[in-house]
């Protein structure tokens, strides 16, 4: 009985992985044939305007890294939260898990508050001088972050295996 319910749960699995597929397909379909071209809106940060009101220039690569930044800094910050907003769970579990992923996550805090502060300097120099050189130190801390990610969500298989496993039938 317990096989079935288990083999049941895989099938629901299947159809919802199925769907979300399906609707993530149908999203970028329509995306893609809505936005042909790139635009900011004027007046904003990245489309500055002068007193007239016309567009000084698009900063479309500042835009774009913003936004890179902005979702690989919180797909970080993730796994960092969930760690401790539960920590005194994973050390009632395994106290000596616990401790070590708190101390590979205290690591990576520092890490990832180094590379912040890179960027916020460079993003800084770039905005007081828009050059592709500024540009490219802005996606080369960007790609530092995101070689974080997989790090920093590996920390936390440890703590999978001794929280979801024990409950397993």
């Amino acid at each position: 009985m317990v096989k079935d319910f288990v083999a049941g749960k895989f099938r629901i699995v299947d159809r919802t992985k199925r769907a979300v597929v399906i609707c993530a397909a149908l999203m970028l379909l329509f995306v893609g044939m809505s936005c042909k071209t790139p635009s900011l809106e004027s007046g904003g940060v990245y489309a500055p305007t002068n007193q007239v009101g016309q567009v000084i220039y698009n900063d479309l690569g500042l835009a774009l890294a913003d936004a890179s930044y902005q979702f690989a800094y919180s797909t970080v910050l993730a796994p960092l939260r969930f760690e401790r907003d539960n920590r005194v769970m994973i050390f009632a579990a395994n106290p000596q898990v616990g401790l070590s992923v708190k101390h590979a996550m205290d690591r990576v805090r520092e890490q990832v508050w180094m590379v912040d502060v890179r960027w916020a300097t460079a993003r800084k120099a770039y905005r007081a001088s828009p050059t592709p050189a500024g540009l490219t130190a802005l996606q080369t801390i960007l790609a530092e972050i995101q070689r974080i990610i997989p790090a920093v969500q590996s920390q936390l298989d440890p703590v999978y295996q001794v929280i979801v496993k024990p409950s397993t039938p």
